[in-house]
């Protein structure tokens, strides 16, 4: 395979709103692209606080202007040096000043974005699918929304990076864990486990409150992000999401009653990897608030867990979405349930049966190291023929 002179810009981070220094996107988008020999310039600047502002106009038009400039002043030295043969980027509308992308463009350099969670938040990039060369979604069912944008897209999975994401063959010592971020059914779900006295750890942001913050973001930051909603959405959707939220601040402060003694904090990469591991379960919840104009619709997608926790060797049992069965075969080498009561039952029955758990955990395991590394993901997206049209 042709070796390429890539122009990188993607976060560290898989979620913004740990407090912990993460890795997890350079670990499945930068390094598999080096260990497939090719010459990558991964630009050196922290804008992982993007992410958390993305929805707030007021603080992107702020930090925009120096990371736009930064941007092309390196992107523009690299390119003279030695020519890039396309940009992969992993931005949102309002990250970058779009004049940059086209001035790349007028080089003849293709400009590819990736995104994953569209299913509930493709307004975030709605505007920049229009001015990149193409995008890529990792959401089989988001073809349809970039379609109708009337734009080019290319389906990019994610994956797992096998060099990181390794099978330890760790002792198992937790019954049941969950890593991350609280939304949606989470807390319903995991405190009907504990409700059922069965051992289960739970890490991740937004467990906790913490000292004068909502979910991460300071009274100041959620005035700003309010007031861009209202300009965005109107007042009516920005009344009915408000709305929600308080609801949903009010369920959380009663399941926490009963979540309390699982919460174990945040964790960094290495620590998560070790409890991937170290569990006998590691459970996955599909469901996700949507959180542009259909705000209130539950929804479901393909995450990072669900090829993370595989490829550790990890007994994955996942809430049950259609497009998992892709991927896996369920009862052979992941688990599902698709309610409370299954759930439980089947926490139940593979605690008690090691030798069916450790089976499908093995199966998992085998199935993520042929199909579903990182290094398998670039050589499919290189073999695309839209996207070796663009860059050959």
């Amino acid at each position: 395979m042709k070796s390429y002179r890539i122009f990188q810009v993607i976060p560290g981070a898989g979620t913004v709103l740990s407090n912990n220094v993460s890795s997890i996107w350079k670990n499945i988008l930068h390094y598999p692209l080096i260990d497939l020999g090719h010459d990558v310039y991964l630009l050196d600047y922290y804008y992982d606080t993007f992410f958390i502002n993305a929805t707030d106009d007021v603080w992107l038009s702020k930090h925009e202007p120096d990371f736009s400039n930064f941007f092309w002043k390196m992107f523009y030295a690299e390119h003279k040096i030695n020519k890039f043969d396309f940009c992969f980027l992993y931005l949102c509308d309002g990250f970058i000043n779009f004049e940059i992308i086209e001035k790349i463009k007028r080089l003849n350099v293709p400009v590819f974005n990736f995104s994953c969670n569209n299913i509930h938040q493709f307004f975030l990039v709605k505007n920049i699918c229009k001015v990149v060369t193409c995008s890529l979604y990792s959401e089989k069912h988001a073809k349809a929304k970039f379609d109708a944008e009337g734009v080019h897209s290319i389906h990019f999975q994610l994956s797992a990076n096998p060099n990181i994401y390794i099978n330890t063959l760790s002792k198992k010592t937790i019954d049941v864990s969950f890593v991350g971020t609280r939304y949606a059914n989470r807390g319903y779900f995991l405190s009907e486990i504990i409700n059922q006295h069965i051992n289960t750890e739970i890490y991740g942001p937004r467990w906790q409150k913490q000292d004068n913050s909502i979910s991460n973001l300071s009274f100041s930051d959620l005035y700003n992000r309010i007031f861009s909603m209202l300009q965005k959405n109107g007042f009516n959707y920005s009344i009915k999401f408000l709305t929600g939220r308080l609801a949903d601040l009010y369920k959380k402060k009663t399941e926490s009653k009963m979540l309390f003694d699982s919460i174990k904090g945040q964790i960094d990469d290495e620590t998560m990897l070790k409890v991937f591991n170290s569990s006998k379960i590691n459970l996955g919840l599909s469901t996700v608030n949507s959180e542009n104009t259909d705000f209130g619709t539950n929804l479901n997608h393909i995450k990072l867990r669900d090829f993370e926790i595989p490829m550790c060797g990890g007994f994955y049992l996942i809430e049950y979405l259609e497009e998992i069965e892709e991927y896996y075969i369920l009862g052979k080498e992941i688990e599902c349930f698709t309610d409370k009561d299954e759930m439980i039952d089947k926490i139940k029955f593979y605690l008690l049966h090691d030798n069916s758990r450790e089976s499908i955990a093995n199966s998992g395991y085998q199935r993520s190291i042929k199909e579903h590394t990182s290094q398998l993901r670039f050589q499919k997206l290189f073999s695309n023929t839209y996207f070796s049209k663009l860059i050959n």
